[in-house]
């Protein structure tokens, strides 16, 4: 047409003789014809249209041309041609040639928007309708008369003086171009946002099953053809019109069982997804870099931060321990110890702190070794520089619980291997030649038809004139039977006693002089046995008004009077089988764990109490008064100590310990 706007377009349909599916018959005589398929995403355009010739309605030069009329629509089943526009204009409009070469020939006419189609029904197919001839009027534009030319003004235009704009004019135009370009770089930094999605195609996934949507259908509606194709638990098959039923029972076969096959879910490949491109690539280049700058500098702020928390929680907590330092020594001139003693142990857990905080400063040292010094004078701290190296020493398997000493002899009771060793010191050299020794009584042996049970405690009969002609060894176990062991004899012994029907769980055995004491824990009693007469049934020593609970006993000791130590710290004390009151002195605090308990029997006035928790041995006097506490100089040599015993002739204290037994003279 050249440049002549066409005055409609002609669409022909046809029919698409699609070819047959994989797995379907091909069509054959007699065979319904196949249904036309829609494409998938989408169908044809509802309405067709094109916009009519322009045609000014006014002949002066700035007079707008009409606005076109509106595309016509077309059905989809029935196709009818565009109206034309009339051949020449109305005789009442003047045609402009100034006019229509300033004006564009038609606006761009706005397509419809495409609307849901129903299934197509077969129609006839549509019959072309004649084409529209244009004759040689309409194909040029005539030429204007003289008579039509704009006439020219004979009034000159008045020249004014130009004038700038001014300097809100000025503002608001710098404004507006800089949110220009801010706008034209977001634009260009943000992804884009037409992406098409592409909709799977559900068919593929439920072979045998023919699922037919619309072509406008919605995700939602799809999902739910889906979920329901899933669910089936056969594929299903639509029946051929031609083929009836029963003739495709009959083919299968009656006779054999129908095998169902299990539908299976064919999922498609995965498929990458594109790079990024363009726009959408530098944003996330831009982020990228972004977090590699963000992230070292908010986690340097954090450290910063939080290492100027640290140092001001450090300078407040060392200034409590000096001021806990200053208000100790103000007590220890005072004369009060337990105030001191407290407020230096203060002191002492703020330094620390602030030293696990920021550290060990000349200010924190000083203090830390000020407040150990006065730890030291209130405390009376007692170093064993004596103790060098072990005479003694234990496999790692070993659990030594206690220890006795009697002339050259070291008795020991391992409740870890549940045996008593012996050990023999060498007079000549002061030392133990058999590490190993030898084992004096262990669990499970039989000793006169009776199995040993679990070892629980240990002590020394001396000689009894007239009754007992050597001395001997004494072991209890937690069957309620007691052992005796005399190295010139060979092997142990039996001793039984009278009433020993009556006990009911004996922990603890001491002597004292020539009786026997058996202290019984679970029936809270205490029996003695006087020497030598062990067939006649012992008494409870305890008076009978005498509350007693024996419940956590550890240790027993006697001196003339019964010493009990209970687990929880507290030292009972019994005379004449009534109690007397006895209470440590508390300035230092309770033993953390205490294990053992040694008071002196001869000119030895003191109370060694064993305390494992700390590694020490704290020494009171027999009325609760505070006297010091031994330590080791270096922290781990006494590390595990559980029980001590002191040789008051030769004026040697024998520490036990996990790793093995050590020596060191009597500290008063």
């Amino acid at each position: 047409g050249g440049q002549v706007p066409l005055p409609g377009l002609l669409i022909v349909l046809a029919t698409n003789h699609e070819p047959p599916r994989p797995g379907m018959p091909p069509p054959g005589p007699g065979s319904a014809p196949p249904r036309p398929r829609r494409p998938r995403f989408g169908g044809l355009p509802t309405s067709l249209g094109a916009a009519p010739p322009a045609r000014m309605s006014s002949p002066l030069p700035r007079a707008r041309p009409s606005a076109p009329p509106s595309a016509e629509r077309y059905s989809s089943t029935t196709l009818s041609p565009p109206q034309t526009a009339p051949a020449t204009p109305p005789p009442s409009t003047a045609f402009s040639p100034t006019a229509h070469a300033s004006a564009p020939l038609a606006e761009p006419v706005a397509r419809p928007a495409v609307q849901p189609l129903s299934p197509p029904e077969p129609v006839a197919e549509p019959q072309p309708a004649p084409p529209v001839e244009v004759g040689p009027e309409e194909s040029r534009l005539p030429s204007p008369s003289p008579d039509e030319q704009p006439a020219a003004s004979s009034v000159e235009p008045v020249e004014e003086a130009p004038s700038g704009p001014g300097w809100t004019e000025q503002l608001g135009a710098a404004a507006s171009s800089a949110f220009a370009q801010a706008r034209r770089f977001l634009v260009q930094m943000l992804p884009d946002r037409q992406v098409v999605e592409e909709q799977p195609d559900y068919s593929a996934l439920t072979p045998g099953l023919e699922v037919e949507t619309e072509a406008a259908e919605s995700p939602p509606s799809r999902a739910r053809h889906l979920e329901t194709a899933i669910e089936l638990e056969t594929p299903v098959r639509a029946p051929s019109p031609a083929v009836p039923a029963e003739q495709e029972q009959a083919r299968a076969g009656m006779d054999e069982p129908a095998v169902m096959p299990t539908p299976v879910l064919d999922l498609p490949p995965f498929t990458p997804p594109q790079p990024a491109r363009g726009a959408r690539a530098r944003l996330f280049l831009l982020l990228a870099l972004v977090i590699a700058l963000l992230v070292p500098a908010v986690v340097a702020a954090t450290y910063l931060i939080e290492g100027y928390d640290r140092e001001a929680q450090a300078a407040q907590l060392t200034d409590a321990a000096e001021a806990q330092l200053v208000a100790a020594q103000a007590a220890l001139d005072m004369g009060d110890k337990a105030a001191a003693r407290q407020q230096l142990t203060e002191a002492q857990d703020f330094l620390n702190q602030a030293i696990e905080l920021a550290g060990l400063t000349e200010r924190r040292s000083q203090l830390l070794a000020a407040i150990e010094t006065e730890l030291q004078q209130v405390l009376q701290v007692v170093l064993l520089y004596g103790l060098t190296e072990p005479l003694i020493t234990f496999p790692p398997e070993a659990r030594p619980q206690r220890i006795l000493v009697e002339g050259e002899d070291i008795f020991v009771l391992d409740t870890g291997r549940q045996a008593v060793y012996q050990y023999r010191v060498d007079a000549a050299t002061g030392l133990v030649a058999d590490q190993a020794g030898l084992v004096v009584l262990q669990q499970d042996h039989v000793v006169d038809g009776v199995p040993v049970g679990s070892l629980a405690d240990m002590a020394w009969l001396p000689l009894i004139p007239g009754y007992e002609d050597r001395p001997s060894l004494l072991i209890a176990d937690r069957n309620n039977n007691i052992f005796r062991y005399d190295q010139r004899v060979e092997g142990a012994t039996l001793l039984p006693l009278a009433g020993q029907n009556r006990w009911v769980s004996i922990g603890q055995i001491e002597t004292y002089e020539t009786r026997i004491y058996i202290a019984d824990e679970g029936g809270g009693a205490l029996y003695r046995y006087e020497g030598g007469q062990y067939n006649v049934p012992a008494e409870n020593w305890f008076s009978p008004g005498t509350q007693v609970n024996l419940t956590g006993m550890i240790s027993l000791a006697i001196d003339g009077d019964v010493w009990f130590l209970v687990n929880n710290g507290m030292i009972l004390r019994y005379r004449t089988g009534e109690q007397v009151p006895f209470s440590p002195e508390n300035s230092i605090g309770l033993a953390e764990e205490p294990v053992d308990l040694y008071v002196g029997r001869k000119e030895l006035e003191n109370i060694y109490l064993v305390d494992a928790g700390e590694d020490r041995i704290l020494v009171y006097d027999k009325n609760g008064a505070y006297l010091s506490q031994l330590v080791a100089p270096e922290r781990d040599l006494l590390r595990g100590l559980s029980a001590m015993t002191i040789d008051e002739v030769s004026g040697t204290m024998y520490l036990l310990t996990q790793g093995g037994v050590f020596t060191h003279p009597v500290v008063q």
